[in-house]
């Protein structure tokens, strides 16, 4: 049980609770959005705050995620998406953590623990 860091001051970190699907072979289409600060690996049903610069986030699926687009830091800051790449890995991994009403940090970059398989 690898306690998943949850975005925003302070820093506090929540156990992870259950596996919706845990599939460590099949290939899989993930997305990559590099960001000024960082990069995040995701699949594309994957659900995150996105923004435009300066506007209130809302919940987007990572396909639909475009360069100039914001995600947020795991300080809940603007990180400004400047490309996104598709590329298969093997495996997939939906988790989610014990405790509700925050963001987990994955690569940086604060996601949600929905999909558009497990809304």
């Amino acid at each position: 049980n690898t306690p998943i860091l949850l975005a925003g001051t302070p820093r506090r970190f929540a156990p992870v609770h259950f596996f919706s699907h845990r599939d460590l072979s099949t290939p899989t289409t993930y997305l990559t959005l590099t960001t000024n600060s960082s990069a995040l690996t995701v699949s594309p049903g994957h659900l995150l705050p996105v923004a435009a610069p300066a506007a209130t986030p809302r919940l987007l699926m990572a396909r639909l995620v475009r360069p100039g687009d914001c995600v947020l830091d795991a300080e809940l800051a603007c990180a400004v998406v400047v490309d996104v790449t598709a590329r298969v890995f093997e495996g997939r991994v939906a988790m989610h953590v014990a405790e509700k009403g925050g963001w987990m940090v994955v690569d940086g970059v604060a996601v949600s623990e929905l999909t558009e398989a497990v809304p």
